[in-house]
């Protein structure tokens, strides 16, 4: 029995441990990780549809998927002019994410992503849902 109360004890603390750090706390670890599944699909969409629309979607809005045609087409145009700014629209061959910082105050959940792509550092400005910016 007191085993059984050490564990469900214990299993509480777990939980609360796990949910705490799932908060509001992650939104530099989130940004980060947006930024990891974006540039990912980037480097593996060289020739796929399916990897370039997911890489766009996450770029928009943090989504795998953007269901609604009108808003793909405001992402894909969004997207494509994005990765011509800085010469990307051909795909990448590596990338690795270096680090973040908020940018202003903490509450209002816009990153910056420090990266490097090709051998190139890059930083990007990540607003939660909203899509991704270069920081010159």
């Amino acid at each position: 029995m007191a085993f059984r109360r050490c564990f469900v004890a214990l299993a509480i603390v777990v939980f609360a441990v796990v949910a705490i750090g799932c908060s509001g706390g992650t939104a530099r670890g989130d940004a980060e990780a947006r930024v990891e599944m974006m540039l990912a699909n980037m480097q593996s969409g060289r020739g796929t549809d399916g990897d370039i629309q997911t890489a766009t979607c996450v770029w928009y809005a943090n989504k795998i998927l953007i269901a609604d045609s009108n808003a793909l087409g405001r992402a894909s145009d969004g997207f494509d002019v994005w990765r011509i700014e800085k010469g990307l629209y051909q795909g990448i061959d590596s990338y690795e994410v270096l680090g973040s910082e908020f940018e202003g105050d903490p509450a209002a959940k816009v990153v910056i992503v420090k990266t490097m792509i090709d051998g190139k550092p890059y930083s990007m400005r990540v607003p939660k849902g909203k899509p991704v910016s270069w920081v010159e």
